[in-house]
Parts: structure tokens; C-alpha cells; sequence
């Protein structure tokens, strides 16, 4: 009878677990990152997965040594080389997506993570600090990826997740994102329309935004072309590719987002973000 007893009690224990949790694999991100920790250890994970960090600058040009003293002119963050592809890469830029974390409405809990989808180049240094080209090892992070890498980023999620739910949408209903010091903010004020690809299943939600036509970068041969202004600020006039120099055309602003089903939050005992907040 106590045998029998200590049996049914396991059988519960394990029926109680399965209900209440998801299999790990199930909530597993990019770089192998876990949906639904802890708000409080999310730099401690990261550590741990090893997932790279580093400064980046917000400004093309520098032209003191006040600005290369200002924080505010960077950016500290994680971000993933997942998609630096061989044939949209060299020694110049790299394409990168920089992590930014979603927590819930408590901020108890990351139950999303936004990639910013762009490239590195290195910034110009002039006037009194033109002797620092060749010394300083900061990367701009630039906004914008080749079109066709977005493409082959469609491909590869595909590939995975299945065929995506494809659509047309005004970026203006949904936004886009921009980096504000070290946070995010979500600009709803882009009239501009843009294509979305969509992943839906049980417990993650993907939601991937190609961008729409980039008024700062081109790309050809040598890799990227980008004009020389301040970062930020919405694009007016595309950048027209000359396909008679191999040039590709890039988009800006494209990102993709992973959230937590309502379902999974719901199983994880989680609270639903608040609207907006990122």
C-alpha cells in the first residue's frame, strides 16, 4: 500500500509539471535563448550563452573630443551575428541584429526579444580628431541591411518554421523602431508601406518586417555605401541602386520579433506586456 501510495503521488507530480511547463526546446530562441526568464537575469543569460556584446556609436562623424566622450553617442548592447551571411559580408561590415529585451507588464519577465536588423561600418573621424581614424575600434551601426539579405533570411526561416503569413502593411500601423541611447523606442509616425512575414505556433510568435527603402546605404561588390549623416530620422528619398555598377538597393528599419503566445504566458503563469512598451 505505501509503495502503491509514493507511485500515484509521482504520477501527479509529473501530470502537475507537465501542465504547468513548456518543454524547453519549445520556447527556444535564436543563439539558444529561453523565453520566459527572469527580467532581473537577462544580462547574467546572455553572459552565459555567450552571446556577443559590445559599443556601438550613433554617430557617422565625429568631429571633437567632446562627442567621442559622450555616452550618449552609444550604444551598449548584445547583438547576434546569426545573419551575417559570407556572401553579404567583409572586412568592413558585418550584419547584425541587436538584442533588445521585452518584459511584461510587471517587468518580472522577458517574454519577447526584438532584433534590430542592420550593418557596421566604421565612422569618420575629422577635424581635431582626424589623427583617431586608424586607433579607435567602434563601429556604426547603420539601420539597414541589403534587400536581398532579407530575402535569404525569409528563406531560412522558412526553412524551419514552415511557409510564412505574408503581408503588405503600412509601417504607420505598426511602427518601426529606432535606438534612443540605450533603449528602444517605437515610432508610429512612418507613412511608408513595408512587407511583413509571420510565424505563428503553439507557443512563439515571429514576426519579421523587411524594412522599406533606405535613403542611407547602398550596397555593391565592396559591400556597403552609406551616407554620411546623424542616424535616425525618417528616410524621405530612397537611394537608387545603379545596376550598371552592381549596385543592390537596402532597406531600413527592417526587425524581427519573437513573443510568448497568449497561450505559453498563460502556462507559464506570466503577465501580458503593456501596449507599446518595449
Amino acid at each position: 500500500m505505501k509503495t502503491r501510495t509514493i507511485s500515484f503521488l509521482f504520477i501527479l507530480t509529473i501530470l502537475s509539471i507537465s501542465c504547468n511547463k513548456i518543454p524547453k526546446d519549445k520556447i527556444t530562441i535564436i543563439d539558444n535563448y529561453v523565453l520566459g526568464g527572469k527580467a532581473n537575469n537577462f544580462v547574467k543569460e546572455m553572459d552565459s550563452l555567450a552571446i556577443k556584446h559590445a559599443r556601438f556609436t550613433r554617430k557617422t562623424v565625429f568631429t571633437s573630443y567632446n562627442e567621442i566622450t559622450d555616452e550618449n553617442n552609444f550604444v551598449n548592447a548584445f547583438f547576434t551575428n546569426a545573419f551575417n551571411l559570407s556572401d553579404f559580408k567583409n572586412s568592413y561590415n558585418d550584419n547584425v541584429g541587436i538584442y533588445y529585451s521585452l518584459a511584461d507588464k510587471n517587468k518580472q519577465n522577458i517574454i519577447g526579444i526584438i532584433l534590430l536588423l542592420g550593418h557596421t561600418n566604421k565612422p569618420q573621424y575629422i577635424g581635431e580628431v582626424s589623427g583617431l581614424n586608424n586607433s579607435l575600434s567602434d563601429r556604426c551601426f547603420y539601420q539597414d541591411i541589403n534587400k536581398n539579405l532579407f530575402q535569404e533570411i525569409v528563406k531560412l526561416y522558412a526553412n524551419k518554421y514552415g511557409n510564412p503569413i505574408e503581408s503588405e502593411k503600412n509601417s504607420s500601423d505598426l511602427g518601426y523602431y529606432i535606438m534612443h541611447n540605450n533603449s528602444l523606442i517605437l515610432n508610429p509616425n512612418f507613412y511608408k508601406n513595408g512587407k511583413y512575414y509571420t510565424w505563428i505556433n503553439e507557443y512563439i510568435r515571429i514576426d519579421l518586417f523587411t524594412g522599406i527603402p533606405s535613403a542611407t546605404s547602398l550596397y555593391n561588390s565592396k559591400g556597403y555605401l552609406d551616407v554620411i549623416a546623424s542616424l535616425g530620422g525618417d528616410s524621405s528619398t530612397p537611394l537608387i541602386a545603379d545596376s550598371s555598377k552592381n549596385e543592390a538597393q537596402c532597406n531600413s528599419y527592417g526587425f524581427i520579433k519573437y513573443t510568448l503566445t497568449d497561450k505559453a504566458i498563460k502556462l507559464l503563469k506570466l503577465d501580458s506586456p503593456a501596449i507599446n512598451e518595449y
